[in-house]
């Protein structure tokens, strides 16, 4: 029997725990077919490091001669931006595969590049003041939030995308937004934080 290829293309870098999350899950799912041979390739685009459009797309040539004689079968690609990023420096593989597009519903540099019949789209819904909230209920006594993030690109959009949607909690909670720290003064800075928090 044929061995499908399944290619998985990660916005980011790989040590994000979020995508050992996606891949497990993808495991469990593929492994739930016995019958079917599959070989899954996972590649990390890290466009957070993609400086320019000449490295950028010299990143993207490299994938497409690492993939020019391979068939996919199926693409998934997870955002944010991966898409954009495949699009717009000619990556050959999404006009002739399947593809399934894990897009944020908040990021819209993602939704409506893929137009083509061969696709199915995932939204996820990011709800970060519910999730805070729910935080908060299993530790009613905590009223200061403080919310952590690093200094990368897409750690600003997402700490932004917090802000923006914490208007609600403002009104119960102290919240403070910390970022473009080292690491060091995140941890001196964290290891101030007081109980109940």
């Amino acid at each position: 029997e044929k061995t499908k290829t399944i290619v998985i293309f990660f916005s980011l870098h790989a040590g994000l725990p979020a995508y050992q999350n996606f891949l497990e899950g993808f495991r469990t799912a593929f492994s739930e077919e016995p019958d079917e041979n599959y070989n899954l390739l996972i590649e990390y685009l890290d466009i957070g490091r993609l400086s320019d459009d000449k490295y950028a797309k010299y990143i993207v040539e490299l994938y497409n001669d690492k993939y020019k004689d391979v068939d996919i079968d199926l693409l998934i690609t997870v955002a944010p931006g991966v898409n954009q990023v495949l699009m717009k420096y000619g990556f050959e593989a999404l006009k002739k595969s399947k593809i399934i597009s894990i897009e944020f519903d908040s990021l819209a540099s993602d939704q409506g590049l893929l137009a083509s019949g061969n696709i199915t789209k995932v939204i996820i819904k990011l709800r970060f003041a519910e999730t805070i909230q729910k935080a908060c209920d299993l530790f009613p006594l905590s009223k200061d939030i403080f919310v952590i993030s690093g200094c990368a690109s897409t750690d600003k959009y997402f700490a932004s995308i917090v802000r923006d949607g914490s208007d609600s909690l403002q009104k119960k909670y102290n919240l403070t937004f910390i970022s473009d720290l080292s690491l060091d003064s995140t941890l001196k800075y964290v290891s101030k934080i007081p109980a109940h928090s």
